[in-house]
């Protein structure tokens, strides 16, 4: 397991992207995301990460 939070959504967001491939599928086809973490302020420095790997489609 990786160490630290940021390390393991790296690791997560990576094996998210593996496992959606299999499926012909990529973070686009992701329609919601949630995360249950203790430490928040940690949480918060390590979402940058997520949004990294993310393509936000906004529709007006």
């Amino acid at each position: 397991m990786a160490e630290g939070m940021e390390a393991q959504m790296k690791q997560t967001y990576a094996n998210i992207k593996e496992l959606l491939s299999r499926y012909d599928m990529t973070m686009e086809n992701v329609v919601e995301e949630v995360i249950y973490a203790m430490d928040m302020t940690t949480a918060f420095e390590a979402r940058k990460i997520s949004k990294q790997n993310f393509t936000i489609i906004l529709k007006l």
